[in-house]
C-alpha cells in the first residue's frame, strides 16, 4: 500500500477521543505511506485545537471538507433544534460532499479507504467515497474512550 485516504471529522489537532485515536495510528504507520486525511474545520466547542496535538505530520496532505460559509451553515445545520434532521449525528452534512471530494482525489486514487467509527457520517462519506473512486474501504468499529488521556 502506498496511498492510504483517512476519513475522519475528528483528528489531531482536535480535543477529542477519536482524534487521540487517530494520532496514534498516524505515529506508527509507515513514513513511507503516503496520506490523505479528510476532516473538518476547527470549530469552538468541546472539540477545540489542542496544541499538544501540534506535530509534524510528513506524507499527510489534509482536505477539509466544508461549506460554503462554513461557519454560519454549519451553525443552522448543527442547531439542536434540527435535531431530527441529524440523521445519522450532526455531521451529516459531509457525506454531501463526496463528489467533490472524489474529483480532488481521481488524479492520486487512494489505495485503501480507512474511516472511524465515530462520528458514524464519516462512515457514510467513506463508503461513498469507496464506490466513487472504487477503492476499498475499510471501517475501524472501536470504543474511542480505551486508552484516552
Amino acid at each position: 500500500m502506498k496511498h492510504l485516504l483517512i476519513v475522519s471529522p475528528s483528528a489531531p489537532p482536535k480535543n477529542s477521543p477519536e482524534s487521540f485515536q487517530l494520532d496514534r495510528i498516524l505515529l506508527t504507520l509507515d513514513p513511507g505511506i503516503r496520506v490523505t486525511l479528510i476532516t473538518t474545520p476547527l470549530q469552538a466547542g468541546w472539540e477545540k485545537h489542542d496544541h499538544s496535538m501540534d506535530r509534524q505530520r510528513p506524507n499527510v496532505r489534509v482536505l477539509t471538507a466544508a461549506l460554503p460559509i462554513h461557519a454560519y451553515t454549519a451553525k443552522v445545520l448543527t442547531n439542536h433544534r434540527l435535531r431530527r434532521f441529524h440523521i445519522p449525528d450532526s455531521d451529516f452534512w459531509i457525506a454531501w460532499l463526496a463528489r467533490s471530494l472524489s474529483l480532488k482525489l481521481r488524479d492520486d486514487p487512494p489505495d485503501v479507504i480507512y474511516s472511524r467509527s465515530f462520528p458514524f457520517s464519516s462512515a457514510l462519506l467513506a463508503q461513498r467515497l469507496s464506490k466513487l473512486l472504487d477503492v476499498p474501504w475499510m471501517m475501524h468499529l472501536s470504543d474511542p474512550w480505551y486508552q484516552s488521556p
